[in-house]
């Protein structure tokens, strides 16, 4: 639980750091659209600002100096009229009086107009008796006349003219430089609008995102929750589960120990072929004829089969050959030599007849274990071939899936057990799901104590 714990809240930091970078990111780039379009408008304002300079009168700007420019020229145009006596019309009453002190206002008298013409003289030349180091007293002469002096001032009124028609110009270029920025300023104006109209549909369209993704990641993290729980529940139960399933294999795993050390000391009993029927009368061998001391009685029918043997070494059977029943009378039997295994060693009086499959009392009871359609054993019959044989010579077969109760060996269920009554088990090669250890019935045959033979042995019993 403690695991779970601290991955759900390694979970919640996670998505918590997520947010607030997201937010991080949208505020650092909000900063900077702001900076930029504050930057524009100010430098904007300040070319503004730097065309008119309306707000500080201490240092006029471009415009104004234009202005100032052209009424100097205007004035020096109005001083430069009086002394050719002329007058353009709107001329001033006192300088008329002034340069006329008889007569009416448009005369020039003599001595008045030279003191006029040399202050004028004085006024239109000194720059240049500046510049050359003389004076006017050295040159008496130069520009003496009003014609050269109207000469020189028309000069002059076209140099000043052209002078303030570029002035002019330049005060039309700088008007209109001024309506181009005040419109300039007024776009502007309508695009900072426009600026702050996106930027605050931006801030909103960023807040419904914010909100959405502040739902979304809550809704997330319960859903989440939710899953987290639910595992830990599922593994709380998945992990019960599994101690209850690797205790019942621990169980099982101990049984099958158990039962594999039973096993391992106990060997299957093998059934040994030791006893007798009866005995061989007369043999001849010339023509594979004889009789034997059973009859009807002993539930000889014609068709059995009996091996000759005598007793050898230890008591065991040594075989000779082998006999098939033809005729039956009540005690007494005649049979045919039907395989003589050595013309050496003939068949005699007193030989043994052999049948483990018959039995002069009662019927032999088997059952069969193992593959129930062998192909590696010789002959190689079906069990149901087997059976068949077995039922003609008066012996019984017991199927064991007619028994119908189970038994438990180790960790498997047999469903079909072995009846006591079963005089030994016929097996006959292992099944393809099992060997011969692993199969349950044979399993069950040793641990019951039933003697197992091998149907290669028994089976030339039962051969024509």
């Amino acid at each position: 639980m403690t695991g779970s714990r601290s991955a759900r809240v390694s979970a919640q930091r996670g998505i918590s750091m997520v947010v607030i970078v997201i937010l991080f990111l949208i505020t650092i780039v909000l900063c900077f659209t702001s900076i930029l379009l504050v930057a524009n408008a100010t430098e904007k304002e300040k070319i503004l600002l730097a065309l008119t300079n309306e707000e500080d009168p201490k240092s006029p700007g471009r415009v104004q100096d234009l202005q100032s420019e052209k009424a100097g020229l205007i004035q020096l145009r109005t001083e430069i009229l009086p002394p050719t006596g002329l007058t353009s019309g709107d001329a001033v009453a006192s300088e008329e009086e002034e340069i006329s002190d008889t007569g009416a206002a448009g005369d020039l008298p003599e001595q008045v107009s030279k003191e006029y013409l040399g202050k004028q003289r004085m006024r239109l030349l000194e720059d240049q008796f500046k510049e050359k180091g003389s004076s006017l007293e050295q040159s008496a002469g130069y520009y003496a006349t009003l014609q050269e002096l109207v000469v020189l001032a028309a000069e002059k009124v076209v140099g000043a003219e052209t002078l303030a028609d570029q002035f002019r110009m330049d005060l039309e270029l700088s008007e209109e430089r001024k309506t181009a920025r005040q419109e300039n300023n007024r776009d502007l104006s309508l695009k900072s609008r426009e600026y702050d109209d996106q930027l605050t549909s931006l801030i909103a369209e960023l807040s419904r995102k914010k909100g959405e993704t502040e739902l979304n990641t809550s809704n997330e993290v319960n859903r989440l929750q939710d899953l987290i729980s639910s595992a830990s529940a599922e593994y709380d139960a998945r992990r019960l589960e599994l101690g209850k399933m690797r205790t019942d294999y621990n169980n099982r795993i101990n049984k099958l120990q158990n039962d594999l050390e039973e096993l391992k000391v106990r060997d299957a009993i093998k059934y040994e072929i030791h006893l007798a029927h009866g005995r061989i009368i007369s043999p001849d061998n010339q023509n594979r004829i004889a009789f034997i001391d059973l009859g009807s009685r002993e539930r000889i029918v014609p068709g059995l089969k009996f091996l000759v043997a005598k007793k050898g070494k230890q008591g065991k059977f040594s075989y000779k050959g082998k006999v098939e029943v033809k005729k039956v009378w009540l005690s007494y039997s005649e049979v045919a030599i039907t395989d003589l295994y050595s013309s050496a060693v003939p068949i005699v009086d007193g030989d043994l007849l052999v049948n483990p499959l018959f039995h002069t009392r009662r019927p032999v009871v088997v059952a069969f274990v193992g593959e129930t359609k062998p192909r590696k054993i010789r002959p190689s019959w079906s069990t149901n071939e087997a059976t068949r044989r077995i039922l003609e010579i008066g012996s019984e077969v017991l199927p064991l899936e007619d028994f119908g109760h189970e038994v438990s060996v180790g960790s498997d269920s047999v469903g079909q057990g072995i009846p006591l009554e079963v005089d030994f088990v016929i097996y006959t090669e292992p099944r393809e799901r099992f060997t011969q250890d692993q199969d349950p019935i044979y399993k069950l045959a040793v641990l019951i104590g039933v003697s197992v033979a091998e149907a290669s042995e028994m089976y030339k019993f039962l051969e024509d």
